[in-house]
């Protein structure tokens, strides 16, 4: 896949965040930073000076896992006010659907997950809200598969389709509910812990609805349940 390096900009007033990954195996073009959709960017390092103030609120070691991320899923909102809203809070959220449903197609190894909500005063890049991502487990038997660009597309194509599906009890209730425990199954350690939750997402793919939203979410979940 041709890709070209994009410019990517934190200015006075921004607001951002950012999912962090840290020692996670990928294989991404050399041209970075670029884009995966109109508001999610790309990138393969920390996009800032490291706040030092954070290293003593945090500590060293999460620190570390922030600043040597490379892996960096990013949001960036201009000309707003540096009070952080609703929304940002949602685009944080949004970065972590992403890295949820790119496990569907293999779980991806890393060290640590984190996500920062913050903005830009000046020259500081402040991180208001952290947070860590809970890590996903291989199945026994797996192979070790880079994160790529097309895989995150892919995932950023699925997790845009859930996002349409507009769970509630009347509204694709199973398919909801399958999908959680699937994803719910693949946080387990054993298998046997992962029985209980992922059996019910064998009924859940099944209840996706008709035309372009079952096809979207069927081959990436009925493959992985059954």
């Amino acid at each position: 896949m041709s890709v070209n390096s994009l410019p990517f900009e934190l200015r006075d007033g921004n607001k951002f965040a950012f999912l962090l990954i840290n020692n996670v195996h990928t294989s991404f073009p050399e041209k970075l930073p670029t884009r995966i959709n109109n508001a999610i960017w790309l990138l393969d390092r920390y996009p800032a000076s490291p706040d030092l103030h954070w290293e003593s609120m945090v500590g060293q070691i999460r620190f570390r896992e922030i600043t040597e991320a490379n892996l960096i899923l990013a949001h960036v909102i201009e000309g707003e006010s540096r009070i952080l809203t609703q929304d940002d809070h949602a685009a944080g959220e949004a970065l972590a659907q992403l890295y949820t449903l790119l496990q569907l197609s293999g779980v991806a190894e890393h060290q640590a997950a984190n996500l920062a909500v913050g903005s830009v005063d000046g020259d500081k890049h402040k991180i208001r809200r952290l947070s860590s991502i809970e890590k996903f487990r291989q199945t026994k038997g797996y192979v070790r598969s880079p994160v790529t660009l097309d895989r995150l597309k892919r995932a950023d194509h699925l997790a845009s389709v859930v996002r349409s599906l507009n769970f509630s009890e009347a509204n694709f209730g199973r398919f909801g509910r399958g999908l959680y425990h699937l994803l719910e199954g693949l946080r387990q350690n054993s298998g046997q812990e992962r029985l209980h939750p992922v059996y019910p997402c064998t009924r859940g793919a099944n209840s996706a609805g008709h035309g372009e939203h079952r096809e979207a979410v069927h081959t990436s979940l009925s493959a992985i349940c059954t």
